[in-house]
């Protein structure tokens, strides 16, 4: 048994599309080493500054030369055929390759692109083996992996906290945020002026992780403290500036809070006229009525009640309304936040000043979602004429891998499985479409209903990929009805009985495809949601020739894979 490693070095790669690279290199190489049936522990993906690194571990065939692991390489690469945009050039991911190292335990070859510097002095780009590139980068202060960057912060922060007597608000989107930023990433310790400390604690941990990214530390007993802990590279020296920062921004804000007006959170929506929307498609007063609109269109799919629906088109009206305030255009990370205590303080429901603020959730992955079934009604309504105001208005052909639109994409997905809301989500992107059509006249009808449908099938596979389910497990699915609780339903039913039975389903489902099922010789019984795990386990260990009675079964379920 033998390891690889494969060295990626490019530049003038925008940061968003790093992440999409990772997961088509991650896909594509997975599924050249099934063709050659390669027997590998494990296989992972990182990327620290402008290298991409794969880490395939214990292989087992003997037989194969770095040649070949070349040959894998550039077809992964030449699969990863979307452009982004670079200091106003259009470029591909092979166009930003420098060059690229391939090293075992014996030997290295390098492929070179657009060729290596004479002078370069590079301990990393000189190692000759796979354990001279690891010796040098422990040299270099870098851990290779993000699991042990992340553990490595973590257990250094944690301790600083321990000493304060108290615990660090987890952030899993900043902790991801330097795990990826930082090759050797250690923990510093700050504190602002305990003056501030007067801020309502949920503004105060809103200002610190999105306006510094940095994690605020709390006491026990949930009181906030005045100490934060942040990450810098190992070799680098400590952020004084940062400290004072911190200080003048809640010194702006405690007296933006102190001068906040009489007038009630309602005031304020005629005001969303002078405030504008996504891309200056038109503002967020529009923004506002459309989402009343869809809303009402979704609580008619969920069949609520009459006093949801009327707290429903409450916190729609409302929940835009902070956007026009001082505060929140001076800090648009305090959108929801200011809302809350403006509703609040007017005397509005529980479930409405709560929902005025939770509808922006989930913002990150640790974040909980809305409690509320009005506030998940708004908030997934919210998400999803954003992303369709978004690609409406979008002069970029690449909107497909917009971070901030497939972020907010995963967020109405976890919502609608977390809350297993059973609901059509083509049918609603259809009502969605409609308010579009009355509200603006949107001339390409099909177009934007093909584009938002595909972004949000792309998104669901790529949440499913790094969940663990196998490629195939994903791609075999039909999703042409696309209720994603069902369908999630039968992704985790199909993936826990192909591993049970040793990927034997997955070999079924695919034979079963090939099949003629007009060979059926009995009548099929229906497929429904009490019984098919049953019929999946019998799939699994059915005979060939009763392949065509489970044809019938799962008609329309599956589909081949391309």
């Amino acid at each position: 048994m033998y390891n690889l490693l494969i060295d990626i070095v490019t530049n003038n790669i925008p940061e968003n599309f790093i992440g999409f690279i990772n997961r088509s290199l991650d896909e594509k190489i997975r599924k050249e080493f099934k063709k050659l049936q390669l027997v590998y522990s494990n296989i992972d993906l990182d990327t620290i500054k402008d290298h991409f690194f794969i880490y395939i571990t214990n292989i087992k065939n003997p037989g194969y030369t770095l040649e070949d692991y070349e040959n894998v390489i550039n077809k992964a690469i030449d699969s990863i055929n979307f452009k982004y945009k670079y200091d106003s050039e259009n470029l591909s991911f092979r166009e930003s390759i420098l060059y690229i190292k391939i090293f075992n335990e014996k030997e290295n070859k390098t492929i070179e692109f657009k060729g290596l510097k004479e002078d370069k002095d590079d301990s990393l780009v000189n190692s000759s083996t796979f354990n001279n590139f690891s010796s040098e980068l422990r040299k270099n202060q870098i851990i290779l992996k993000k699991e042990e960057r992340l553990q490595s912060f973590e257990k250094s922060a944690n301790k600083l906290a321990r000493a304060n007597g108290c615990s660090i608000i987890n952030n899993k989107s900043i902790l991801n945020e330097y795990a990826n930023k930082f090759d050797y990433p250690v923990s510093v310790e700050g504190s602002f002026d305990e003056k501030y400390l007067c801020i309502d604690k949920s503004i105060l941990y809103t200002v610190l992780m999105e306006n510094f990214t940095v994690l605020p530390m709390e006491f026990d007993n949930g009181n906030s403290s005045n100490f934060f802990v942040y990450a810098k590279n190992k070799s680098s020296e400590d952020s004084h500036i940062l400290i004072k920062e911190i200080n003048d921004k809640l010194e702006e804000i405690n007296n933006l809070i102190n001068q906040k007006s009489d007038r009630k959170l309602e005031d304020f929506v005629e005001d969303l006229k002078t405030v504008n929307y996504i891309n200056n498609y038109g503002n967020f007063y529009d923004k506002t009525q459309r989402l009343i609109k869809i809303s009402i269109e979704l609580c008619k799919m969920l069949s609520v009640s009459n006093e949801t629906v009327d707290s429903v088109k409450r916190i729609a009206f409302l929940c835009k309304a902070d956007k026009a305030t001082e505060i929140v255009q001076k800090c648009p990370y305090l959108h929801g936040l200011i809302g809350k205590l403006y509703a609040k303080s007017d005397g509005e429901d529980t479930i409405v000043y709560d929902g005025v603020y939770e509808h922006i959730k989930p913002r990150f992955l640790s974040e909980n979602i809305p409690n509320s079934t009005a506030a998940r009604i708004v908030a997934i309504s919210d998400k999803m004429e954003y992303v369709m105001s978004y690609i409406i208005s979008s002069s970029d052909d690449n909107f497909k891998y917009n971070y901030k639109l497939r972020k907010t994409i995963t967020s109405v997905i976890s919502i609608i499985l977390r809350s297993e809301l059973d609901f059509n989500l083509s049918n609603f992107i259809t009502k969605i479409l409609y308010v579009f059509l009355q509200d603006k006249g949107i001339v390409d009808y099909e177009y934007f209903e093909k584009s938002i449908k595909e972004i949000i099938l792309d998104v669901y596979r790529d949440e499913c990929i790094k969940l663990g389910y196998d490629f195939d497990e994903v791609d075999v699915i039909n999703y042409n009805n696309l209720n994603i609780f069902k369908l999630n339903r039968l992704l985790t039913n199909l993936h826990d009985i192909n591993t049970k039975n040793n990927g034997k389903l997955m070999i079924q489902i695919l034979k079963m495809l090939e099949v003629n099922s007009s060979e059926c010789k009995y009548t099929p019984m229906e497929l429904d949601t009490n019984n098919l795990c049953n019929l999946l386990e019998k799939l699994a260990n059915c005979s060939d020739e009763d392949l065509p009675y489970y044809k019938l079964i799962f008609k329309g379920v599956f589909k081949k894979i391309n």
